[in-house]
């Protein structure tokens, strides 16, 4: 794991933080530009008088950071799950022979005794249909263990595999049958598989965790998973944003897996136990849309915990322009070269549309982050499947967005998965009309101002697409209602100061909490 101390850490109540925030983030912010990351780097420089620790879960132990850490953020700890071969490279401020005496200590015996009662009833828990009130308690119990044990030793042996095999396959068959598939089995591939995909997920609980006054995960998931162990093991204050709902995101990706079905199952069980373990915990939800509330709320988050926070773009950074004169009708996309994008069904929707009007040009800036280069390649070969070359052109990365915007007559998104995106807020506020799929926090962003199409529906698309392009009137009316609608509702000074007032709400309920917890003397006669 590596650590570096970037600033002097202040005490409680020293220096000039107004409070200090251990920000977890997985797979995105520092390591990856992006919508989550974008946010992330937005929030840690807008409140400069907070103090950041940022804990990123990573997939690569070395690659390098994409965003400059600013002066507030006064410690980074990144978090690799993969690269890595034991829990023990994180353990570098443990001594030598500590770390030996914990492999000591986790002999078969001691495994079998004191951990796998814990861990039996965890995974059995993994497989029942409502949260397990015990849940939290559970982790915290296995964490205990890890802080004294060594975490390899452990998961790694006979004790923990046996149990392990002996609680997954009857659920398993159990749950396939109630789908109408009897008869499943489970592959020992399958199973062992499954168990190394545990091992690197429970890696946090083995850890020393930072200290803060608010734990704030940047999304479900790992990320909530740590908001949830500090706050049943300190009492630390838990903040939980979602700007993408984490659980229908990992439904969508094991719908498209060719994996077999025991692996997706217990993937989705372990995706949905993190899920509701961080709405339960959380002291506050803030989602980025009423969307993902009413997703929140379905899966069981209380409702008076949660506080719906929108992104917000500074509109000094995106001003209209005219577009060239000479250019031609001008659609426009941006983002990341991801499925999570769809970029089939734009490229579709174009094929619908340069039927009906040859003159119309789409222009796609973005690039594919790390693994979707194959994704990339498909694109391009669906470009020529349909015969699209000279009609879609796919220009990279865009170092000015302003500029990218104000040279379309309008902006479309085709994602199937979104939270409150920020190209949708920034083409508004260049004073383009959005094109937009009704996911996430669109049809929120676009009502009144733009139009909200069903995903993976290129003949709507198409449609809504073909309609503004023939009514130029309409296209500039809606592009004024949407500069007027970003710059009054989704303002970055309105975001910043939401979360500043979370913070102080988040650390004065946990000193009540810590003063009410304390014992009272008695009284003097």
């Amino acid at each position: 794991m590596e650590e570096r101390q970037v600033r002097p850490v202040s005490g409680p109540g020293q220096g000039r933080w107004f409070v200090r925030v251990l920000l977890v983030t997985e797979g995105t912010y520092p390591f990856h530009f992006g919508g989550l990351g974008h946010w992330c780097d937005l929030l840690v420089k807008e409140l400069s008088d907070v103090e950041f620790t940022v804990l990123g879960i990573a997939g690569d132990p070395k690659g390098a950071l994409a965003y400059r850490l600013p002066r507030n953020v006064v410690r980074f700890v990144r978090m690799p799950l993969w690269g890595v071969r034991e829990a023990a490279e994180h353990q570098r401020h443990v001594g030598f022979a500590e770390l030996v005496r914990r492999s000591q200590r986790a002999s078969e015996e001691v495994v079998a005794a004191r951990f796998v009662p814990t861990f039996r009833a965890f995974i059995r828990a993994l497989w029942e249909e409502e949260y397990p009130a015990s849940f939290g308690a559970l982790l915290l119990g296995m964490r205990k263990f890890f802080l004294e044990h060594d975490f390899d030793s452990t998961l790694r042996s006979r004790a923990v595999w046996n149990c392990f095999a002996e609680e997954a396959e009857g659920p398993f068959v159990q749950a396939a049958a109630k789908l109408g598939l009897p008869g499943a089995t489970v592959h020992l591939d399958e199973v062992s598989d499954s168990l190394t995909l545990l091992m690197h997920w429970l890696m946090p609980l083995g850890l020393t965790l930072p200290v803060a006054d608010v734990t704030h995960a940047a999304s479900a998931g790992l990320s909530g998973l740590v908001g949830a162990v500090t706050k049943l093991e300190r009492g630390t204050a838990f903040l939980l944003s979602e700007h993408g709902i984490f659980l229908r995101e990992r439904y969508l990706a094991e719908a498209s897996s060719t994996d077999g079905l025991f692996r997706k199952t217990f993937r989705l069980r372990f995706a949905r136990r993190l899920t509701e373990l961080g709405y339960r915990h959380a002291d506050r939800i803030a989602p980025g849309s009423e969307y993902n509330r009413r997703w929140e709320l379905a899966l069981g988050a209380p409702s008076g915990r949660i506080r719906t926070v929108r992104n917000g773009v500074d509109p000094g950074r995106f001003t209209p322009a005219p577009k060239p004169p000479d250019a031609p009708p001008l659609v426009v996309w941006l983002g990341r070269i991801h499925p999570v994008k769809d970029i089939f069904t734009l490229l579709e929707s174009a094929a619908v549309v340069h039927q009906a009007r040859p003159d119309i040009r789409f222009r796609l800036h973005g690039v594919p982050p790390a693994g979707s280069e194959d994704y990339m390649a498909a694109c391009l070969a669906v470009r020529t499947e349909l015969g699209l070359e000279e009609v879609v052109s796919f220009e990279g990365f865009a170092h000015s967005a302003e500029s990218a915007f104000n040279a379309g007559d309008l902006v479309v998104l085709t994602s199937v998965a979104e939270g409150f995106p920020f190209t949708v807020v920034e083409a508004m506020l260049c004073g383009r009309p959005v094109v937009g799929t009704a996911v996430g926090g669109v049809p929120e962003a676009v009502e009144g101002c733009g139009i909200a199409v069903e995903p993976r529906n290129p003949q709507q698309t198409a449609q809504a697409i073909l309609e503004l392009m023939a009514d130029p009137a309409r296209r500039e009316a809606l592009g004024r209602a949407a500069r007027e609608k970003a710059v009054t509702q989704f303002n970055l000074a309105q975001c910043t100061r939401a979360y500043r007032q979370l913070y102080g709400e988040l650390v004065h309920g946990a000193r009540r909490r810590a003063r009410a917890a304390r014992p009272q003397g008695r009284a003097v006669a």
